[in-house]
């Protein structure tokens, strides 16, 4: 199957944000799912939305 240069695909993003006090530390971990033209569109998407979370991992499902 093919897929346009300007298609937009599916990915699935795991990001996590990480809290320190002095005497706690908390994690939390999300799954997002958003439709991208590339990888580097979903980070950029991610930094302008999310600027708190950190990304783990990014996983292409497919065209969308």
């Amino acid at each position: 199957m093919m897929i346009e240069d300007d298609a937009l695909l599916e990915y699935e993003v795991s990001c996590s944000k990480t809290d320190v006090s002095d005497t706690r530390i908390s994690c939390a971990t999300f799954k997002v799912g958003l439709y991208a033209v590339n990888e580097a569109e979903v980070r950029q998407i991610m930094a302008e939305e999310e600027p708190d979370l950190t990304i783990d991992s990014i996983k292409l499902i497919g065209p969308a």
